[in-house]
């Protein structure tokens, strides 16, 4: 189980502490404790003059400028962020109070019953939160699943479980300390029910967002109910260059995150040409005026007809920045061979030579891993072509990590 602290135990502690901090690296910038002339103390950004103008890059000074929240996070105003479970919790957190404007209240998703706690399957517990703060966790609740929730309303303890009352596993213990809720099923009554248990808005199914929080809301969404296209740009000729994917009217770029041949031999099939001859990361082929990336660790096994098929990050989430489009260079029929440094596969796949015959297979049709090649001693074989034994030296990191490893960004 996990324990947390809220953020009225924080401020409790700190509250004569006036200096800039930011001591986890989460908030966007060092913050400080201030009060208020009427005596209510809140946290703020603290005012750090930012670097001379001609030393930033535009990206850096954009962000300063434009400041946004990471994910989970709600934005109050510029250069003010809160996290999501302080919102509409009939308590103002915000120095504007936009966190308890325009809000529904959330114990309407829940049925009570009083002066009772839920015992095993507990999955995560919160010191000093409301009754309201600890429905909300329940509601965003991240890694799991939460079903119900007790709450103690003397020392403002909130558990949430994975499971309810009616589980086989689970006791209901009465207590009159604390307050059992457990989440109303009826208000899935004509929503889309998720396969975790959850249920969302229908206007929320296939419109690219992971609503469900485990992508079911995704899952059966037809090309055409997407948008879905793909293209190829920037390349002097029509079968290679930069991949690019509209989804839901847009064009966008894919990162190059774990991207390789069998990724580019999915999208070569798919735009008509016989397969992959190569693959251009770093954004090789250039990138379009306005970067915006659709996909971002794709995962194809190499047979699937179609990218759309493939494993891959919700829409639109990613970690890449504008050097990180991925690029292909396609096959058309009697074209450019194999380069000297490289395999031709039976299935018309160029592979390097140095992934022969090191156990994991490159080609479509395993044809760089077959016994007949990869079984013969190089001192007994007359060969009139090199073959590697299986003993070489070179070896070759997994799929996935072939091009690259990015570093991985916050958020």
């Amino acid at each position: 189980m996990k324990y947390r602290v809220s953020e009225k135990t924080r401020r409790s502690q700190l509250i004569k502490h006036n200096k800039c901090r930011n001591p986890d690296g989460t908030d966007l910038l060092p913050w400080c404790y201030v009060q208020t002339s009427n005596g209510i103390v809140r946290s703020e950004f603290c005012d750090i003059p930012v670097c001379n103008a001609a030393t930033k890059s535009p990206k850096v000074s954009r962000m300063i400028e434009e400041p946004k929240c990471d994910a989970g996070f709600f934005e109050c105003q510029p250069n003010e962020c809160i996290t999501q479970a302080w919102v509409c919790d009939n308590q103002a957190d915000c120095s504007n109070g936009m966190d308890e404007k325009n809000c529904s209240n959330v114990m309407d998703n829940f049925i009570k019953t009083p002066e009772a706690r839920l015992t095993n399957h507990e999955a995560e517990k919160w010191l000093h939160t409301t009754v309201n703060t600890c429905a909300n966790r329940c509601m965003q609740a991240d890694g799991f699943v939460c079903q119900s929730f007790s709450h103690n309303k003397n020392d403002q303890t909130c558990i949430l479980n994975e499971r309810t009352k009616g589980d086989t596993s689970t006791i209901l213990e009465s207590d009159k300390d604390w307050d059992y809720y457990e989440t109303d099923k009826a208000l899935c009554i004509g929503k889309f029910i998720c396969e975790n248990g959850n249920c969302v808005d229908k206007s929320k199914e296939c419109d690219g967002h992971n609503d469900c929080g485990d992508r079911s809301d995704e899952t059966k969404c037809t090309k055409d109910m997407m948008g879905y296209e793909i293209r190829l740009m920037g390349g002097n000729t029509t079968n290679e260059g930069r991949v690019e994917v509209k989804i839901l009217g847009e064009w966008g770029v894919i990162c190059d995150d774990k991207f390789d041949l069998r990724e580019a031999n999915v999208i070569c099939r798919e735009l008509g040409f016989l397969n992959s001859i190569a693959v251009k990361p770093n954004s090789f082929y250039g990138v379009p005026n306005k970067t915006r990336f659709v996909l971002d660790d794709l995962d194809c096994n190499g047979t699937e007809n179609s990218l759309y098929s493939c494993k891959f990050k919700e829409w639109g989430v990613h970690d890449c920045n504008a050097q990180e489009s991925a690029g292909v260079v396609c096959r058309v029929a009697g074209g450019k061979a194999c380069s000297n440094d490289e395999f031709e596969c039976n299935s018309g796949e160029c592979v390097p030579v140095r992934f022969l015959c090191d156990s994991y297979t490159d080609c479509a049709d395993g044809s760089d891993e077959t016994p007949e090649r990869c079984n013969v001693s190089v001192t007994t074989t007359k060969a009139t072509t090199p073959i590697i034994p299986t003993t070489s030296t070179t070896t070759k990191a997994p799929k996935k990590f072939i091009q690259k490893i990015a570093p991985k960004k916050k958020g």
